[in-house]
């Protein structure tokens, strides 16, 4: 599990399980509307790309096509942007 916390230790969103075999989820503290979730790889090149709509906490992710490696997170909704990390083993 990765734990993305702010500067006052207060958790903003979880990515589990992780490492993954591409099949991961992503828990926000807080009901994700109008959102964006990105898979980027470590050159920044956005690999995947999900508009959020459906007001949950926690979305799933199947990756399972890409090559194992450690792939960045954008979490982004209208107030905030977040990055955290997932690694993908095969």
């Amino acid at each position: 599990m990765n734990t993305i916390v702010n500067e006052q230790g207060i958790i903003l969103f979880e990515i589990f399980p992780n490492p993954s075999t591409g099949q991961f989820s992503i828990r926000s503290n807080e009901v994700l509307q109008n959102a964006m979730v990105q898979l980027m790889d470590l050159t920044g090149k956005v690999i995947y790309n999900r508009a959020l709509t459906d007001h949950k906490q926690t979305i799933s992710i199947d990756a399972g096509y890409l090559p194992h490696g450690m792939y960045i997170i954008r979490l982004q909704t209208d107030k905030k942007m977040q990055t955290g990390k997932v690694i993908i083993r095969h």
